[in-house]
């Protein structure tokens, strides 16, 4: 059998192309799971009752990012962002639970967005 000598500049080509091969692969292995956003409002009894320290508790608890903030309208509005499942029960428990002396009749919540990345690095409250 007669061996195949390869020239450097294809064992260059085929190192290139093995290695591109592997970051994708790598790449898709270590993907980070999807991050979904929204903006959200919760109307009822939600100030004066620790809506927001709740709202705070609960999103670091599930590692959810985001803010929220009383509005002069009575209301508490924010943005949460997570992973779907972090997301999803953030948001069943701004529809149906708050913090124990509150009144949730409705929350609103904006269209989800799918982000590459998180743009907050924790949960806060703003003033």
């Amino acid at each position: 059998m007669k061996s195949v000598k390869f020239s450097d500049q294809s064992k260059k080509i085929s190192n290139c192309v093995f290695s591109l091969i592997m970051q994708v692969a790598l790449h898709r292995f270590l993907k980070m799971p999807d991050i979904l956003s929204c903006d959200f409002e919760v109307h009822g009894i939600v100030q004066g009752v620790s809506f927001r320290m709740y709202t705070t508790r609960q999103a670091n608890s599930l590692g959810v990012r985001g803010w929220c903030m009383n509005t002069p309208h009575d209301t508490v509005k924010g943005q949460i962002e997570g992973t779907p499942e972090t997301f999803e029960q953030m948001k069943i428990w701004l529809q149906k639970t708050g913090s124990p002396a509150s009144r949730i009749d409705r929350t609103d919540f904006g269209g989800t967005r799918k982000l590459q990345e998180f743009t907050f690095t924790n949960f806060s409250i703003r003033h």
